[in-house]
């Protein structure tokens, strides 16, 4: 093993042999080292750079939700596809699936703030909706809806469950043709068990005949 000159001050490469395995290990010299420490500083900044820009594109992000819905079986639910907000929106894609046994879907309707867009959708497929939007200039705003949706509960569930309806695949882009980054957060729909308890009805009073109330003599007066 060499050794650390005093005077020199400077640190000597250095071998251990005989390792168990019979590899040879070497320390690396000092000049080794210092091109792995600026290796490891390089790297160690590329990856804060990319968390900044992960942290950066994920606040940017337009983010595409449905809200939290109760029903119970047999219910037909309404809810929209809502968007928080967009600079430039001229075109969508939306790849939804849902549990055909829980739920049948009725229709997909635009609303007046997507008014302009042609839309399509493709619903051949149960538990697979394609919904596609374009419009050749795009829309601004801030937290509307981009679609109305409607399905209806199959009467046939009998237990309490949650029913997912999930945005599998996205696409938001713009009238230049760019890419609007998203986000997407679709909570379950909550099916209740059975149907609503029955209200009954209240029965009607059974009418008095006229000019006879209780108390009144059947003879009359005398």
């Amino acid at each position: 093993m060499d050794y650390v000159n005093p005077l020199e001050k400077k640190v000597h490469s250095w071998h251990l042999d005989q390792v168990a395995d019979g590899t040879e290990m070497k320390k690396p010299t000092t000049d080794t080292g210092r091109k792995m420490k600026r290796k490891t500083i390089s790297t160690t900044g590329l990856a804060m750079a990319l968390c900044v820009l992960a942290m950066v594109s994920a606040a940017t992000a337009a983010e595409i939700s449905i809200p939290p819905v109760k029903a119970r079986p047999g219910d037909v639910i309404t809810f929209p596809v809502m968007l928080d907000r967009v600079d430039n929106l001229a075109g969508v894609k939306l790849v939804m699936t849902y549990d055909p046994d829980i739920l049948t879907f009725s229709k997909a309707e635009k609303t007046r703030f997507t008014h302009s867009m042609m839309h399509i959708v493709n619903d051949k497929k149960p538990g697979t909706l394609i919904a596609v939007m374009a419009a050749a200039r795009g829309v601004k705003g801030e937290e509307f809806p981009l679609l109305i949706m409607e399905f209806r509960v199959n009467a046939s569930v009998k237990s309490p469950m949650d029913a997912g309806i999930e945005i599998r695949e996205a696409q938001l882009m713009s009238d230049d043709l760019k890419d609007i980054p998203y986000t997407v957060k679709t909570p379950p729909i909550k099916i209740l068990g059975g149907a609503p308890p029955e209200i009954p009805e209240k029965k009607a009073e059974k009418a008095q005949p006229p000019g006879k109330g209780e108390g009144d003599d059947a003879c009359g007066d005398e």
